[in-house]
């Protein structure tokens, strides 16, 4: 678990972790030089805890650098990487975990979040596309197809990896900044397969100085995440990715980072400038202009007018998977019943 400077959430999430129902046999936080009070509170919530393990960085390193130092200290075969500004649930581990030991070639086991804001109000649960909708294994060709319809079903916050492939792979790389997690696990997933539970494991807590949230904040660092995203795609052996998913990921990209500035908007409706941010960021043509102003000025509901009219343009998902996903909802939990 990294930690800078996250005195006001580090309570939380590292008492979260600390109540698994699998105990963690070892937990490792590296704390990035942090200035306010997190030190203080990390050290009162793990005094006299074996297997919890305190590394205070004399200087700032980073986030990647953190995850990489403490990916090359742990002894164990499955590693997650929490952060100190979510929370796990209480079975993350133990249901992970078991995932993991019955499917022996996947290469790490995500689920569903719920997304909160900085006060813990409810916001939603993501992904909204799941890959399946049982608790089960994925092999590398199914991944490889799914990428196609959607990708945005990997979430580091209930991550649990398999040790030895994230060091196949050379560990996190630093370049991509707030993407190397989830480049890593595309990576992963077309290589070896995952494993996925469609279910609530964890927290993702959206306080506006999220680490993801900051890397999308302006066309400039959007336009450079894709850039160096795409270079890591195109060095991959041939047919491990889609063809075509390079421009693919772009699009995603872009849609995502614009539907990160609509919910910071204020009141919902976006202001002149967050709009000229939102139009460099998806490198809006005259009608995008044209209709996202008309929008705007609609008032109500102006941002979800928005985000629908940048995913008809930008099809950052497939249109059919998405309008089935209710359904196939259904028919799982009936099925579930009978």
């Amino acid at each position: 678990m990294p930690n800078y400077n996250h005195g006001r959430f580090i309570g939380q999430a590292l008492g979260a972790l600390l109540m698994q129902t699998r105990s963690a046999d070892e937990i490792i936080i590296i704390d990035d030089a942090s200035t306010d009070d997190s030190v203080s509170t990390i050290e009162r919530l793990v005094h006299g805890r074996a297997n919890v393990s305190v590394i205070r960085q004399k200087s700032r390193g980073g986030v990647l650098k953190a995850l990489n130092d403490g990916l090359e200290r742990a002894s164990g075969d499955l590693i997650g990487f929490p952060a100190a500004d979510d929370m796990v649930g209480p079975d993350f581990l133990r249901k992970t975990e078991r995932l993991l030991q019955r499917f022996p070639g996947a290469s790490f086991c995500s689920a569903c979040v719920e997304l909160v804001d900085s006060e813990g109000a409810r916001l939603g649960t993501r992904p909204i596309l799941r890959p399946v909708l049982s608790p089960e294994y994925v092999p590398a060709k199914s991944a490889r197809s799914m990428l196609t319809r959607g990708d945005n079903f990997f979430l580091g916050q209930v991550c649990l990896y398999r040790r030895g492939r994230l060091l196949d792979l050379g560990g996190f790389d630093a370049s991509l900044g707030a993407s190397s997690d989830g480049m890593m696990q595309r990576r992963m997933a077309v290589r070896w397969g995952f494993c996925f539970i469609p279910e609530v494991l964890g927290t993702w807590r959206l306080h506006g100085a999220n680490f993801s949230t900051s890397a999308v904040e302006s066309a400039e660092k959007v336009d450079q995440l894709i850039e160096l995203n795409q270079r890591v795609v195109a060095a991959e052996p041939p047919g491990l990715f889609p063809e075509g998913y390079a421009q693919l990921f772009e699009r995603r990209l872009r849609f995502n980072a614009a539907r990160v500035a609509l919910l910071h908007c204020d009141n919902k409706t976006p202001s002149d400038e967050q709009l000229w941010a939102i139009c460099s960021i998806v490198h809006a043509t005259w009608i995008d202009r044209m209709m996202l102003r008309t929008f705007q000025r609609l008032k109500l509901a102006s941002a979800l007018l928005m985000m629908g009219w940048l995913a008809m343009r930008l099809r950052p998902f497939s249109f059919t998977w998405l309008g089935m996903e209710a359904v196939r909802r259904l028919v799982s939990q009936g099925v579930r019943l009978s």
